[in-house]
This record gives structure tokens, C-alpha cells and sequence, in this order.
């Protein structure tokens, strides 16, 4: 019975000794499988990871190639030609009126206003400008998508009676023009004001105005402010240098232009006011001699502005059909503004309505300057609201929506910093 138990205790032994062996053996395998499917799937995934970033870079320089990106045109023949080009919209009807502003309120004090006007636009400018070169927009109408739909109401309405007033005052100048111009050629005049303006509207008008004017340097502040409301002018011209161009290269047309248009506005208020005094008219060439030199300037103006009147009518019927869109009289703002090379036909705009709008702007400027042909007034009323919203509120409020998550439409590699 003992040497039976010690046989079956010892084949017992040896069989579970041979089962321990064979799962030793199994274990081994299944750790070899299992080692060599993990490297089998490390090397696919490695594989997979290269091919994936192979592809993503091969479309990314696709992309890239078939973008066009336009260097920055910073060569001082362009530089020159932008800050010209910016002079041209800086220097306006504003400067005739400048003597008159200085005359009343002494000339110390004119210049003190003018560069303490000048200090503060040339401030919201460079606020504009970083504005401008974040959000890649080239115009208030594009820099007003990225603002609330009230405060782009706002500067769109400003933006419209400004230049509308703006395209008053350039019909009155040439007005004015074409009278002395004609009563230089015989007696009579091909124009005059009309009766209307020396009704009793136009000088009640002058009565509100002159009763809101509590001191002479009050009266002349708005001319002063009209005569650099010309921010909205900036972002189109600086755009001609071609972006992504540097902040540094913009910087420096900005400030030409401006310290430029300083001397200018400077020497013709200065000389002018000391020149005639309190006897300067509102036209600073209608105190001049009508000699022939003063007629053929009388000439340049008028044709200078002959021209320019149509980018006022332009520009008035830009922000008349942003304010219907925003107003969902139209479909989009952008399809209303802004047609695309690729836009389909049907955007163009209806011919009636162009024809209409443009109709009604031009008879009513027309009919304003009849009416109200008092170009001081005219800037003083301007300087006195829309110009500052245009050149105060407007550069700020665009500023501070700079960094705001705008779609990249553009097809620029790289957004700017918003520290530029």
C-alpha cells in the first residue's frame, strides 16, 4: 500500500512538473507573439505618422505655391508716390477756410488748436493703422464687419454725411470760382448764390450756429478738426505699398504726410490771418487782388475739384448701400459693396438704382450748396460732428476689435502681431 501511494505521489509529481514546463513554454510564446506584434504595429504607426506628415507638408507647400503673394512695394519712388497720393486727400477745401479760423480766434491761439488737432489725429492714424494691418482691411467699410452693427451704423452715417457735406462745399467753392471767373470776362455772372441764399433760412442758420459758438476759438475748433478729418482716406492709399509691407515703411508715409500737411496748414493760416486780419473772407482767394495769377489758381481749384467731386459722390454711395445692407434691404453687406472677380453676374448692381442714388446725391449736394453757400459754416458743421467720429471714435473702436477671430479670407500666410 506504501509503494503504491509513493508511485502515484511520484507519477503525480512528474506529470504536473511536465504541465508546469508546457505552460512555461506557452507563456514564452505568447510573450514572444505579443513583442513581435508591438513592434509590428510601433512600425506601422511610425510608417503611418511619416506618410501622414509627408502629406500634410507635400499640401501645405501645394498650397503654398499656389497662393501669390505680392511683395511689398517699399522703394522711395513708391513711398513717395503714396505720401503724394495722401497729400492730395489731406489737403482739401479745409485749407481755404484756415485763415478765417486763425483770424478769429489770434493766431497763438490758432496754432496752439491746430497742434494740439494735429497731435490727437495723428495719434488715432497710427491706432488706425495697426487697425488696418491686423484685421488685413483696406477700407472703414471693411474694418466696420468687425466692429457691433450699431457702431458701424454710426460711423457708416458719419462716414456718408461727411463726404456728402464734403461734396456741398467743393460745389460752393467752384461756385464761387465760376463768379469771379465769369465777372472777370465781362459784366454779369454765369453763377451766383441765388436768392435763396440771402433768404432768412440761411441766416437763421448762422444765427444757431454763432449761438452754439460761445467764443471765437470755439467757432474756429471745427474748421481746425475738418481740416485733418482725413483717416478714412489713409487705408486705401497705404494699401498701394502692397501688404504685407512693414509697420515701420507705413509708419514713416504716415508721418511724412502728416507733418507735411502741419507746414502747409500752418503757413496758409498764419500768412493768410496776418495778412488780411479780421477783414480774411471764409474763401481766403476772395481776399486775394483778381489778378491774373490768382485767376488762373481760382482755375486750378476749380478743376481740382471738379474731378474729386465724383469720388465724393462715390464715396457717398458706398456707405448709403452699406447702411441698406446692414439694414437687410439688401442681401450681404459684401455682396453690396465689394464685387469679387469670381462674383456671379447677378451681384452686379441694378443700373436704375446706381442711376437713381447717384441722381439723388448730386441734386441734393447741389441744392444744399444753392441753400447754404457758406463754406465756414459748412466746415465748422462738419468739424463739428461726423469729423469727429471719423477721426476720434471710429480709429479707436477699431483698434480695440483688432484682435477679434475674423475669417482669413485673404490668402495671407500669417496673421501680424497685434503689438505691431
Amino acid at each position: 500500500m506504501y509503494l503504491q501511494t509513493r508511485r502515484y505521489l511520484g507519477s503525480a509529481a512528474q506529470l504536473g512538473q511536465r504541465k508546469l514546463r508546457a505552460a512555461q513554454a506557452e507563456l514564452a510564446a505568447a510573450q514572444e507573439l505579443g513583442q513581435s506584434r508591438l513592434l509590428a504595429a510601433q512600425e506601422l504607426g511610425q510608417s503611418k505618422l511619416t506618410s501622414a506628415a509627408e502629406l500634410g507638408q507635400s499640401k501645405l507647400t501645394a498650397l503654398k505655391g499656389a497662393l501669390h503673394y505680392e511683395v511689398p512695394d517699399t522703394t522711395l519712388f513708391s513711398l513717395v508716390g503714396t505720401t503724394l497720393n495722401l497729400l492730395n486727400g489731406t489737403t482739401g477745401p479745409g485749407l481755404l477756410a484756415l485763415p478765417l479760423a486763425f483770424a478769429r480766434c489770434g493766431w497763438l491761439m490758432g496754432t496752439v488748436m491746430l497742434l494740439g488737432v494735429f497731435a490727437l489725429n495723428h495719434a488715432s492714424l497710427l491706432l488706425l493703422l495697426r487697425a488696418c494691418l491686423t484685421t488685413r482691411e483696406h477700407s472703414y467699410i471693411g474694418l466696420c464687419s468687425h466692429v457691433a452693427d450699431g457702431i458701424a451704423s454710426l460711423i457708416d452715417w458719419s462716414s456718408l454725411l461727411f463726404f456728402f457735406g464734403s461734396s456741398v462745399s467743393y460745389l460752393v467753392i467752384i461756385g464761387e470760382a465760376f463768379t469771379v471767373l465769369t465777372s472777370s470776362l465781362g459784366d454779369g455772372s454765369v453763377y451766383d448764390g441765388g436768392p435763396v441764399s440771402d433768404g432768412p433760412l440761411h441766416y437763421s442758420l448762422l444765427a444757431l450756429l454763432l449761438l452754439v459758438a460761445f467764443t471765437a476759438a470755439l467757432l474756429s475748433l471745427p474748421t481746425l478738426a475738418f481740416c485733418f478729418s482725413s483717416q478714412s482716406l489713409f487705408p486705401p492709399a497705404l494699401e498701394t505699398l502692397h501688404q504685407p509691407a512693414t509697420y515701420a515703411y507705413m509708419h514713416r508715409v504716415v508721418d511724412t504726410t502728416m507733418y507735411v500737411t502741419l507746414a502747409l496748414h500752418l503757413l496758409v493760416g498764419l500768412v493768410g490771418s496776418l495778412a488780411y486780419g479780421s477783414a480774411v473772407r471764409p474763401n481766403v482767394l476772395d481776399s486775394l487782388p483778381q489778378t491774373s495769377v490768382v485767376l488762373a489758381a481760382r482755375l486750378a481749384v476749380v478743376l481740382a475739384f471738379a474731378f474729386t467731386f465724383p469720388m465724393m459722390v462715390f464715396l457717398c454711395r458706398m456707405h448709403l448701400r452699406a447702411i441698406l445692407a446692414r439694414s437687410e434691404l439688401v442681401p450681404r453687406a459684401t455682396d453690396a459693396l465689394v464685387e469679387h472677380v469670381d462674383a456671379p453676374r447677378e451681384r452686379v448692381s441694378d443700373p436704375f438704382r446706381h442711376t437713381a442714388v447717384s441722381l439723388l446725391l448730386v441734386g441734393s449736394s447741389l441744392l444744399c450748396a444753392i441753400v447754404f453757400p457758406n463754406i465756414d459754416a459748412i466746415f465748422g458743421l462738419l468739424g463739428g460732428t461726423t469729423s469727429v467720429v471719423l477721426s476720434f471714435v471710429a480709429p479707436a473702436v477699431f483698434w480695440e476689435a483688432r484682435a477679434a477671430p475674423v475669417a482669413n479670407d485673404h490668402g495671407f500666410e500669417e496673421w501680424p502681431s497685434t503689438s505691431c
